[in-house]
């Protein structure tokens, strides 16, 4: 069903499989390494929604080096929805966020940012990792050469400041 060119065909099939909860991973981890990037990009998000942490190191594999921006844009929404188990893990995302806000891809830069803003605001972050992600992304809203991508840095940071503001 994920192969289809039928969004909404594999957005109901997305909803069946993230209902299945892990029992769907192995399937879906199949979908990862398709020829078909849509189906991919499709196995990823859902992967994402399941939450499960034992798909953090295709997360993040896709998230460098994917195919194409697509890909990679779901993989880094994948990667900030995952439920940490692992400090480290979430010091690789972290990290990985921060090295994708100078990637060549406008779609990318993007979609890091919004993994930034989805991660620290789902998670319990530690301050060392909420530092390692704002000083960046302050740096993306002053100086990024897409105003696209200066203006969701600035939305992201004044949501961060009030969540932050709340939590604190």
């Amino acid at each position: 069903m994920l192969g289809f060119n039928n969004p909404i065909a594999a957005n109901i099939a997305i909803d069946a499989l993230v209902e299945a909860k892990q029992r769907s991973i192995p399937f879906l981890l199949k979908g990862v390494g398709a020829f078909n990037y849509a189906v991919s990009a499709y196995a990823l998000r859902a992967l994402g929604r399941i939450r499960d942490p034992s798909v953090v190191d295709i997360c993040i594999e896709c998230a460098k080096s994917g195919p194409i921006p697509n890909v990679r844009r779901a993989a880094c929404n994948s990667l900030s929805l995952l439920e940490f188990t692992s400090n480290n893990d979430l010091h690789r995302a972290a990290t990985l966020f921060a090295e994708l806000l100078g990637d060549y891809d406008w779609s990318v830069r993007y979609a890091s940012i919004a993994a930034i803003e989805n991660l620290i605001t789902m998670t319990n972050s530690k301050q060392d990792i909420q530092v390692d992600l704002i000083t960046p992304l302050k740096k993306v809203a002053g100086e990024d050469v897409d105003p696209t991508v200066s203006h969701r840095a600035a939305l992201a940071l004044a949501a961060l400041d009030t969540i932050l503001a709340v939590k604190a």
